[in-house]
C-alpha cells in the first residue's frame, strides 16, 4: 500500500447479560472482538459476535484476519474457523 488511511471499527458487547462480573465484553479487545491487519497489498478487517469468553480465549478476529491476509481468501478462513471454533459465532471479515 502506498498510502495508509483511517480505519474505524464499531462493535457492541450486548450489555451486561451473560458477562462475568467486572469483565469488559470481547468487542473492546483487539484480536478478540475486532482486528485490523495489513500488508503492502491489502487490508483485512474482522469483527466477531458471540460468547465473549470464548472469543477472547481463542483470539478469533486476530486469527481470522491474519489467516485471511496470509492466504488471500475467505474459504481458507472458513476452513480454519471450522477447525478452531466449536461453538456459535458471528464473524465478518473483509
Amino acid at each position: 500500500m502506498s498510502q495508509i488511511g483511517e480505519v474505524i471499527a464499531a462493535t457492541s458487547s450486548g450489555g451486561p447479560w451473560l458477562k462475568q462480573s467486572g469483565r469488559v465484553g470481547s468487542s473492546a479487545i483487539r484480536g478478540a472482538g475486532f482486528e485490523i491487519c495489513y500488508n503492502e497489498k491489502r487490508v483485512v478487517a474482522s469483527l466477531a459476535s458471540g460468547h465473549g469468553e470464548n472469543i477472547i480465549e481463542k483470539r478469533v478476529t486476530g486469527r481470522a484476519a491474519l489467516q485471511t491476509l496470509e492466504h488471500h481468501g475467505i474459504d481458507d478462513t472458513k476452513d480454519f474457523l471450522e477447525d478452531a471454533v466449536d461453538w456459535d459465532l458471528g464473524l465478518v471479515t473483509v
